[in-house]
């Protein structure tokens, strides 16, 4: 059957760097002809693209995957296909245990998705070796975000010797693209409509350091940076060792870099993070903290905290504690310590009792919510700027908008109620007039494509 009476739908699980990849496969099935469908249900084919990173994410990619073979069952839906980093973890468990999976697509094998989906495939042979794929600039994704906001992958895998962290067995050894691929894409994007992307990898602080890149990701945000079609420029994933000054000041001088960092910190215990193969303490956490706030007006800053790590103790606990309650960030996320196969830390033993790990983190937790709550408070009367990022959930709702102190999916909304139509992907000056911990509500304050002071 020709590929354009062919209907492929695709549920992507996991990361943003997950949804790139994502991405980059229905790029490839509309150029070779694959109609696309945001409803399994209304396909012939699907893909599940999956997360293997947590036993969590792990259960929810086989929740998904027998969820779409009783769609397969009821008659419609023609051929199953799964990808991802479960099929690059599990391949061998999961083909002995999912007969009604016709194909498994490896991390290598992103551009041959086409193949996959053939109905005239009777066997795809994945590429299960080490990960060394890697997205290009010509790649021709389609996104799956708003019009306005994209995120773009500079890098791929690790070479971080975290030791509760599998990604660099799953993704491979760290690998850069250059400078001009990156800044070729964000030139192609701009050009589609993006306003904002979001830099994403593993680690984004260690950009270029393994193809000869000097100057390394304060370079590719100068590079980044001439691209006039872009407003916002936001980093993620910055590994807290190698953050350095010189890019404080490259994010402070750069026309489009807004003041946002994501640097995930996991604890702030010196005992837990020597045990987490991590470095770092509060006190050297702290003084980058400062460094930031200092040399980059109004920062934003993101991390992510790891609770129940094996041996963590109370002690660890409330020098956690104690470090947030004084790092004061304006955002934060906590996890539970996952106990995964292969990964250094599976060694040490899983010694904290899953109901005193939900303890913990909703002790952090309440503790930021009062901090986030009252950061958001203190904005209450003050007018910034929001990217529109979705309309009204019902009629008369709010339009759910973001302002750059907020990364998509993560961080919260500003919630404009607004009189007039407003069209997703503008820029709209807004005047805030109540607070939550997570969320802001605010007013237009002038018009779409204008600045607010």
């Amino acid at each position: 059957m020709a590929p354009s009476m062919i209907t492929v739908g695709l549920v992507s699980l996991g990361c943003a760097k997950n949804l790139v990849d994502s991405e980059v496969m229905l790029g490839r099935l509309r150029r070779h002809g694959y109609n696309i469908s945001l409803d399994p249900e209304r396909a012939d084919v699907v893909v599940v693209n999956t997360c293997g990173f947590l036993q969590s994410a792990k259960d929810e990619g086989y929740e998904t995957i027998r969820e779409m073979g009783r769609l397969k069952r009821q008659g419609r839906l023609r051929r199953l296909i799964v990808a991802g980093c479960m099929v690059q973890r599990f391949a061998d468990e999961m083909r002995r245990i999912l007969p009604e999976v016709d194909g498994f697509v490896g991390l290598n094998d992103v551009e041959r998705i086409e193949e996959a989906c053939a109905l005239e495939t009777d066997t795809f042979v994945p590429d299960l070796g080490p990960a060394a794929y890697i997205p290009r600039e010509d790649a021709g994704r389609i996104l799956a975000t708003s019009g306005a906001s994209a995120y773009l992958k500079i890098s791929e895998g690790c070479d971080n010797p975290c030791a509760f962290c599998i990604i660099p067995k799953i993704r491979g050894r760290f690998r850069s693209r250059t400078i001009d691929s990156l800044r070729t894409e964000a030139q192609s994007l701009a050009a589609s409509g993006v306003r904002e992307i979001n830099l994403i990898a593993q680690d984004a602080t260690s950009y270029g350091s393994d193809i000869g890149e000097s100057g390394g990701l304060p370079a590719l945000l100068e590079a980044l940076d001439t691209v006039s079609d872009l407003r916002w420029i936001r980093i993620l994933y910055a590994y807290p060792s190698k953050v350095t000054t010189r890019l404080m000041d490259t994010m402070a001088a750069a026309a489009r870099v807004i003041p946002y960092i994501d640097i995930p910190l996991q604890h702030a215990s010196k005992r837990v993070l020597s045990r987490m193969r991590r470095g770092g303490s509060a006190e050297s956490f702290l003084r980058m903290i400062e460094a930031f706030r200092k040399r980059v007006p109004g920062i934003s800053l993101r991390t992510t905290l790891i609770v129940g790590f094996p041996g963590e103790t109370e002690q660890d606990v409330a020098e956690l504690l104690d470090f947030v309650q004084e790092a004061r960030f304006d955002h934060l996320g906590v996890f539970t310590y996952s106990h995964e196969p292969g990964t250094a830390a599976h060694d040490l033993g899983d010694d904290v009792p899953e109901d005193e790990k939900l303890a913990r983190r909703d002790r952090v937790m309440t503790l930021q919510h009062d901090i986030s709550s009252e950061l958001y408070s203190a904005r209450i009367g003050t007018r910034l700027l929001a990217l529109v990022d979705g309309a009204p959930d019902e009629p008369e709702g709010p339009y759910r908008a973001r302002a750059f102190f907020q990364a998509p999916d993560i961080d919260g909304s500003v919630l404009v109620h607004a009189a007039q139509e407003l069209a997703v992907g503008d820029f709209l000056p807004v005047r805030v007039t109540d607070a939550g911990p997570y969320d802001l509500h605010a007013e237009p304050d002038g018009e779409p494509g204008t600045d607010a002071s």
